[in-house]
């Protein structure tokens, strides 16, 4: 990854390092399903200089892969890694509020699937709790007692910010 510069993006640009194989899949893929954060990182410099609707193909459409979004990869491949590499992306490219109102809580959902608390606290910090309620009826269903436990945790949170936002609204 060190031996990267700003040359070989440029290279790596003209030669379609984001050309997608026969199974539709990318590099970004790849660096996910192995865990390659920082390669991740560097990939995603490239994707920044594509235009905006291969920026958003590339990284929201789930009709794009065989396997799912690079989202949906890092999430059930557990890397959450990758997974915040990719948010902060999106957040910085102004499309994780996209992200969350179209595919938030399918999102969480499968965060409480793939089992893995570490994703899950990835996608609560980066402020997934749009259907909390039902992402802590599917932890209870599979007696996934730490994921319930911390999406309990959160909720409560969430439901104390709300209390507290009520009571300002109504005070002032």
């Amino acid at each position: 990854i060190r031996r990267f510069s700003s040359p070989s993006l440029e290279i790596a640009k003209n030669t379609k390092l984001l050309a997608t194989t026969v199974s539709k899949n990318t590099a970004l893929h790849a660096a996910i399903q192995n865990g390659h954060h920082e390669l991740l990182a560097m990939l995603l410099k490239v994707v920044v200089s594509l235009p905006v609707e291969t920026n958003l193909s590339i990284i929201l459409d789930r009709k794009t892969f065989n396997q799912g979004t690079p989202i949906d990869i890092a999430i059930f491949k557990q890397q959450p890694k990758c997974l915040r590499v990719l948010l902060e992306f999106l957040e910085s490219n102004d499309l994780l509020k996209t992200l969350m109102t179209d595919e938030g809580e399918q999102i969480l959902r499968d965060a409480v699937v793939s089992e893995d608390i570490e994703v899950l606290k990835v996608l609560l910090q980066f402020g997934f709790h749009r259907g909390i309620e039902k992402a802590i009826s599917i932890a209870s269903a599979r007696q996934s007692r730490g994921i319930l436990r911390l999406l309990l945790h959160y909720y409560t949170l969430l439901t104390q910010i709300n209390a507290m936002k009520t009571y300002m609204y109504v005070m002032f």
